[in-house]
């Protein structure tokens, strides 16, 4: 009989104090790439799993302060993707919910696809890929038009190939399944603290202008350089206008390389989920899930005030007795295995 050992990931929290931050940790743990929407009288949010399962958590607030664990988007690997399993995005409309997301495609390169539910904490479908470009597509977002008109956001992954990375926009049909139009660039790297990529759009509409919050430079490890700009435009498809004070989220004090966010609006006031990593913690507990709120300005700009809670520790504690009949979805494992477990007398095999 041959014999292998199964190793499986706790995601453990880590309670983390810290002062005169303008950041809230809410998302202890590592959260990369969260994306967050407005279900009913809840906030639900996502964010990167890339090689571990299952994938995609699925995560309930009442308040975009404390955060539970409901499940994930699949417990299995969709059929036609192997592995990075990057940046889903969260949206709801007329009762679906909707995930997009990016994945390498088997025997291809990175790809947008979607999946779809009735209810926030599935089961969901997956629909498999809707752009695959030959440097890669990833970081998909929706939105309508000044029209009403639905469409598609993505970063053409060029930096993967020494290129540009032009962010476009094409129609997607009703049922999220297909795009139906010509894409169209809205704007690309082009200043010098984007480096060479921009990447992680999400947009929301406020006055006369839509408002494109994007990630610039390097997202990841010790040596990352990422930050956040703004631009913004009266037509969804341009011209854009890129803030002049970008990028208007940076290193600070106790954390860095923040960026890949989504903004959402609660009781009349505007947040950003976004993440970074601690400076304490290197990059050993990955990057963390992070809320500023933000305003906009006399002048139809963003600003970010200062933390929500100061000296705050949004404090979590994960533990498992083993005492269920399945395994609890704290667990997470490669998505290069398939693993069987039991559970019996308070014993994990």
């Amino acid at each position: 009989m041959r014999k292998y050992i199964l190793t499986l990931l706790l995601a453990t929290s880590i309670q983390l104090c810290f002062s005169q931050s303008p950041a809230t940790l809410v998302l202890p743990g590592d959260y990369a790439d969260p994306s967050v929407v407005k279900i009913g009288d809840s906030y639900w949010a996502t964010a990167t799993t890339s090689n571990w399962a299952p994938i995609f958590p699925l995560l309930e607030s009442k308040d975009l302060l404390h955060w539970k664990l409901k499940g994930h988007v699949f417990t299995t690997v969709p059929t036609w993707a192997d592995y990075y399993f990057w940046a889903p995005e969260i949206s709801y409309e007329n009762g679906k919910v909707f995930v997009f997301y990016s994945a390498h495609k088997k025997g291809g390169n990175l790809c947008l696809s979607v999946a779809s539910a009735s209810s926030p904490t599935g089961p969901f479908t997956d629909h498999g890929p809707l752009m695959c470009e030959e440097a890669g597509s990833i970081d998909a977002f929706t939105t309508r038009d000044e029209n009403g008109k639905l469409y598609l956001l993505w970063k053409e992954d060029g930096n993967s190939v020494k290129k540009p990375t032009p962010i476009w926009a094409a129609p997607l049909s009703e049922d999220r399944t297909k795009i139906i139009g010509e894409k169209k660039e809205l704007f690309r790297n082009d200043k010098e603290w984007e480096d060479n990529l921009v990447e992680g759009v999400s947009i929301i509409r406020h006055g006369e202008y839509f408002y494109a919050f994007y990630a610039g430079a390097g997202c990841c490890g010790r040596g990352c350089s990422y930050a956040t700009g703004v631009a913004r435009a009266r037509n969804l498809l341009g011209p854009w206008e890129k803030y002049a004070k970008n990028p208007i989220l940076a290193d600070g004090e106790s954390w860095k390389c923040p960026g890949h966010g989504t903004p959402v609006e609660k009781d009349g006031k505007y947040y950003f989920l976004y993440h970074g990593y601690n400076k304490k913690s290197d990059v050993y507990v990955g990057r963390q899930g992070l809320l500023n709120e933000f305003i906009f300005t006399d002048d139809q700009w963003v600003e970010f005030k200062p933390t929500l809670e100061p000296d705050a520790t949004i404090a979590k504690e994960i533990k498992d007795d083993f005492s269920t009949k399945s395994l609890s979805n704290v667990w997470q494992w490669s998505v290069y295995d398939t693993i069987d477990t039991i559970l019996k007398d308070g014993k994990l095999s």
